[in-house]
């Protein structure tokens, strides 16, 4: 995390990024997936709507991931938007 810049990384697993998915809604969201598809991190560039980034990650946790996956990353999208933001 650089909050000095307003940019940060979440590592959602290990592994290795095939590519790199930018957000349809977000111009300050990217995705890093693996080679089958599923969700490696998140990197954020600047402001953004917690919502959206959140609902965006759950289409590439997987069928083998659980609600509590989906509501883990919400709250760290979230928490990681609250340092981000001015003082």
């Amino acid at each position: 995390m650089d909050m000095e810049r307003g940019i940060a990384y979440i590592r959602i697993r290990d592994g290795k990024v095939a590519r790199t998915v930018e957000h349809d809604a977000e111009p300050n969201v990217w995705l890093d997936v693996d080679s089958e598809g599923l969700l490696i991190g998140i990197e954020i560039l600047g402001p953004i709507d917690t919502v959206r980034v959140a609902d965006a990650a759950e289409r590439y946790l997987g069928p083998e991931a659980s609600r509590d996956d989906a509501k883990a990353i919400s709250r760290a999208v979230e928490a990681v938007e609250r340092l981000l933001e001015p003082a």
